[in-house]
């Protein structure tokens, strides 16, 4: 199989190490520190990771840059018409994963068993 790892974080560090080990899998990430192929692509360019995963026949790619979801850069809508298989989170998914703050809000509005909490806006 042949995927691409976008992101340059410690998720697509891990992603690329742990798919890196099976010897049937080509990997191709834009974190220099791996195991895999490095790919020498900036964050932001959409575009350009699209034309890279069709000259490269990629099966899958896999989105674990949190700024590019929240920084507005569609990677799904971009790859899903070239019929390229993404897999990444959506913009809900982020806020929830990335802010301690939004999630304790999202759980008590929502009844879920979670410790108490308070927030605070100034010190």
């Amino acid at each position: 199989m042949r995927i691409l790892i976008i992101g340059q974080n410690h998720a697509a560090k891990a992603f690329a190490n742990l798919l890196s080990e099976d010897k049937n899998n080509i990997i191709f990430a834009n974190f220099k520190d791996t195991e895999a192929n490095f790919v020498d692509i900036s964050m932001g360019d959409v575009e350009e990771f699209k034309e890279f995963a069709l000259a490269n026949e990629i099966n899958l790619t896999i989105l674990c840059d949190i700024g590019a979801i929240e920084g507005g850069a569609n990677f799904e809508a971009v790859f899903n018409e070239a019929g390229l298989s993404i897999f990444a989170p959506d913009k809900g998914a982020v806020k929830l994963s990335s802010s301690k703050g939004f999630a304790k809000k999202f759980m008590y509005r929502n009844r879920f068993k979670t410790p108490q909490f308070q927030i605070f806006d100034n010190m």
